[in-house]
């Protein structure tokens, strides 16, 4: 699955790093990625290099802010060779990460 649309390709640009410093769980979500049984990616903001992202990830551990390369996400393979998915579900660019943080039941 081709985890970057060009709608999520255009936040990125628009959300670029540090325009949502401070606004904790009231950032706007660009995308939401899955895979594994416990790992989860919310990207929250852009930066120069169109390959790293920052936002929010559990990989199993609890939620931790930080920066990410969207390559080596589309890489990832979880056994029987699943790989990281976009959640579908969230429509790039409307919900905070509170609300989207809800709807899953998550929690920092």
């Amino acid at each position: 699955m081709k985890l970057v649309t060009a709608k999520i390709s255009k936040l990125l640009k628009k959300y670029n790093y540090l325009s949502q410093d401070g606004k904790g769980e009231n950032a706007i979500v660009i995308a939401r990625f899955f895979g594994g049984s416990s790992c989860t990616w919310y990207i929250l903001e852009g930066t120069e290099d169109e390959d790293i992202v920052f936002g929010l990830a559990n990989l199993g551990y609890g939620f931790e802010y930080g920066t990410m390369s969207l390559s080596e996400l589309q890489s990832i393979k979880f056994p029987l060779g699943l790989g990281v998915e976009r959640d579908k579900c969230i429509e790039p660019g409307t919900m905070t990460l509170s609300e989207c943080m809800k709807i899953y039941g998550e929690h920092f």
